[in-house]
């Protein structure tokens, strides 16, 4: 399905307005999407890799912090952007990481736009990561008009 650039627009420019400006980007095709989404000069995060790379030594029991510190720092480097896309996140799901990546990047989206680049499914108003039963399975609320429908 392709990405209408007009409506991607229409939604930044209303996200803009907003006091959290979290939009989500529900794809079939998350490369394609991603690169979409270069080409309007929206600079693109990925975190699985480097989160990954970054906690493969780090002991269980202190993941949750240095990985929370570590989402931080990334954002961060984008800090000076008005609008930032985010891919490949999936590892920020994990349960030994106790975090809450779409709370957290709610909240962080009060100081610019985050377009999340959403792999799985929408059920109503709801994100949804994983099948129910899996440990990382959660279902995410959020307010209707941050989601881009094509």
């Amino acid at each position: 399905m392709a990405i209408s650039e007009a409506l991607l627009k229409q939604k930044i420019e209303y996200a803009k307005l907003q006091y959290e400006k979290l939009l989500v980007l529900p794809v079939d095709n998350k490369v394609a999407a991603a690169e979409h989404l270069k080409q309007m000069d929206v600079p693109m995060i990925s975190f699985n890799l480097e989160v990954s790379e970054l906690l493969k030594d780090v002991k269980t029991k202190f993941r949750p912090v240095r990985a929370d510190n570590e989402v931080k720092d990334i954002l961060n480097r984008y800090s000076e952007y008005e609008i930032i896309g985010i891919t490949d996140f999936e590892v920020l799901f994990s349960p030994s990481l106790k975090l809450e990546p779409i709370s957290y990047f709610n909240s962080r989206s009060r100081n610019q736009v985050i377009i999340l680049v959403w792999p799985d499914t929408i059920d109503g108003d709801a994100l949804v990561y994983a099948e129910p039963g899996h440990s990382e399975y959660q279902k995410i609320k959020i307010d209707r008009n941050q989601i881009i429908y094509q």
